[in-house]
């Protein structure tokens, strides 16, 4: 599996509050969270908390989306009384992509023939710290031609696939990809946010 990320905080900002993950054993995971305002950390203390909880689920577990939810009461419930954060997070065992959402992170699945969102539908208000969050899964394949793209609301704010095109003519390796897409992102508006981008494919 070839993996890549980048992280970019908002012009003015003095810290960013997005974070991302990727976890390679026992099981490949990739996870991004957006903490909301001022959120001193809380996306990086979620996603080290998610790490500690996947670490003893065995993979046959991790396909049903019973854990995903499991895992986001527990966040929910841990950063319940202080700061929010969003969640978008998927392992990929075999074909399969099965992971979760949770307020307005997202991930992507792109070929040559196909651009679409994973999951929809979401409250994108009612984030993990909330106390009402409200999640929905992240159920696909992957295949050779399939891409994976994980990205916080900063990033995706102006991500389509004119501009996905044009990082791949860009891009001289497939770990150029996120940050040319934040450098997109950054040019058309998304300076005002901090901003998140994962890339994956077999």
């Amino acid at each position: 599996m070839e993996v890549y990320g980048a992280t970019k905080k908002m012009a003015s900002g003095e810290r960013n509050e997005d974070a991302f993950t990727i976890i390679r054993d026992p099981h490949f995971i990739v996870a991004v969270a957006d903490g909301s305002g001022r959120a001193f950390g809380v996306a990086t203390r979620a996603l080290a908390y998610l790490a500690k909880m996947v670490r003893n689920t065995c993979a046959n577990d991790l396909k049903l989306f019973h854990t995903w939810e499991c895992y986001a009461a527990s966040l929910d419930a841990y950063l319940e009384g202080g700061k929010e954060t969003t969640l978008v997070a998927a392992t990929v065992i075999g074909e399969g992509v099965y992971g979760i959402q949770v307020g307005d992170s997202r991930c992507y699945k792109v070929n040559s023939a196909d651009f679409y969102l994973n999951s929809v539908g979401v409250d994108t208000k009612k984030r993990l710290g909330s106390g009402v969050h409200i999640a929905a899964p992240i159920h696909t394949r992957l295949q050779s031609e399939d891409w994976l793209i994980f990205a916080t609301d900063g990033a995706w704010t102006t991500f389509d696939r004119l501009s996905l095109q044009k990082a791949q003519r860009e891009a001289q390796h497939f770990s150029d990809i996120p940050t040319l897409l934040l450098q997109q992102a950054a040019r058309h508006g998304g300076a005002a946010d901090d901003m998140t981008i994962v890339v994956v494919r077999r």
